[in-house]
């Protein structure tokens, strides 16, 4: 996707900032886990931690807008940073795959300005009579046409097109310049401008990602919990046994000593 294409350097920040930003509020889950061991809270933890690892990349990928001191350091967006590299990107992905000359066409022919574009072809089928008309001294004869002859002209004209204007298509995408002038433009805009051109484009796939790494964060809690559960179960199973197993010999050993307490002779008293 454009996501993919041309923030591919944000993506892999994305995927190592796990690493860091993970082991940061595992600390913090870890605290919590000292003064409340539920073992539910390992997949709850795992859902937050995984979901603010995601959030907090995020954040450093587009914010702040423009460069701001902290103490000896400068931040941006790396977005932003790339704003020359990213404009080269996202111009030739729209101009490939969006803005091409055979989408325009089809939105005129079939699209949301069919309307507009047959107007376009009937005024000037008009126009064209009339030059016709005043050139041949026959001034009025374009008025012998019915409305309903000129739109059937206008109906035959675009029909005809749709079925020879494939052939402009290499032309036309050459010959527009489209990538050219949309990444110039790009290029000029102010990391504002910039910022407000993209993000939007990019808000989808980042709720994806946000709700993916809390999910991921909380199947990896949840297993986690399961384990936990399971080892702490079988501990207090095998304490169980070895307190039942040991308490007959226990019970043997203090009768034999009772018994040898009984059996062993009175020493006389001094009279």
């Amino acid at each position: 996707g454009l996501f993919q294409r041309c923030g591919q350097k944000e993506l892999d920040f994305l995927v190592d900032s796990g690493i860091y930003f993970g082991f940061l509020l595992g600390i913090a889950q870890m605290i919590v886990w000292m003064f409340y061991d539920n073992p539910w809270t390992l997949t709850a933890g795992g859902a937050v931690v995984g979901y603010l690892t995601n959030w907090l990349a995020l954040k450093f990928i587009f914010e702040p807008v423009q460069p701001t001191q902290y103490g000896p350091f400068v931040l941006q967006g790396m977005f932003l940073k790339r704003q020359n590299e990213v404009s080269q990107e996202f111009s030739d992905y729209l101009t490939a795959n969006v803005l091409t000359s055979e989408n325009l066409w089809n939105s005129m022919l079939h699209g949301c300005k069919s309307e507009e574009f047959n107007k376009v072809v009937k005024d000037f089928a008009k126009s064209f009579m009339e030059s016709q008309a005043a050139e041949l001294n026959l001034p009025g004869y374009y008025r012998q046409f019915e409305p309903e002859v000129i739109e059937s002209l206008v109906q035959k004209l675009v029909d005809r097109l749709q079925d020879h204007v494939h052939v402009t298509h290499p032309y036309v995408d050459e010959t527009m310049g489209l990538s050219d002038t949309l990444r110039e433009r790009l290029k000029l805009l102010s990391p504002e401008e910039f910022e407000r051109v993209l993000h939007p484009v990019f808000e989808q796939d980042e709720l994806t990602l946000i709700i993916a790494g809390g999910v991921l964060g909380a199947i990896a809690g949840g297993l986690q919990q399961v384990y936990t559960v399971a080892t702490e179960t079988k501990g207090a199973s095998n304490n169980s046994g070895s307190e039942s197993n040991g308490s007959p010999a226990m019970d043997v050993e203090v009768q034999e000593i009772s018994g040898a307490d009984d059996e062993a002779p009175s020493t006389p008293q001094p009279t």
